[in-house]
């Protein structure tokens, strides 16, 4: 049993040197894509994202509107500090070439900058990503604000995925 932990800890040891030796401050972007919506006229979406990270360390990243055609209608950069959040809205009127009494097929995107962290040999991941984004996607009545909608779970499109350790199981002798 002591010889594997001892085997263990000696890989993940040169694991996270080589790591570090690769990466030292690397600098990532991870990208969200939440299902396309109908936005008539009356109404908007809203993208929100949130750092509930407490470390001092901000998000930074971009939140976008993007058409059926795939086509980025609307985007902007933005910088959430620890423990706040930023909201970005788009009207039914900022989608391009939809008649008024259409829908406009719109999805939300968004793209948070991460820059890892020191090396937490064990326990715990051995990469700290520097903020910690929790976002969403509204769809508000105008007139009233109130959310007819809400959506919390994007689909993950691309970055570098996050690496999660566990303590390995006991082993029978």
């Amino acid at each position: 049993m002591k010889r594997y932990y001892s085997t263990c800890l000696l890989f993940t040891a040169f694991s996270g040197m080589a790591v570090a030796q690769i990466l030292p401050g690397a600098v990532f972007m991870q990208t969200y894509s939440y299902p396309p919506i109908g936005v008539v006229s009356g109404q908007a979406l809203r993208v929100s994202l949130g750092n509930a990270s407490d470390s001092g360390s901000a998000c930074m990243g971009n939140l976008s509107f993007v058409n059926s055609d795939g086509t980025t209608v609307k985007n902007e950069d933005i910088n959430v500090d620890p423990t706040k959040s930023v909201s970005y809205v788009l009207q039914f009127s900022d989608v391009p070439g939809i008649a008024a009494t259409a829908t406009a097929q719109v999805r939300a995107v968004v793209k948070v900058q991460r820059q890892l962290g020191g090396i937490i040999v064990s326990p715990g991941p051995g990469l700290v990503p520097s903020c910690s984004a929790v976002t969403s996607v509204e769809l508000v009545d105008v007139a009233s604000g109130q959310t007819r909608a809400l959506l919390t779970s994007p689909t993950y499109v691309s970055g570098l995925l996050p690496i999660l350790t566990t303590t390995p199981p006991p082993v029978a002798q």
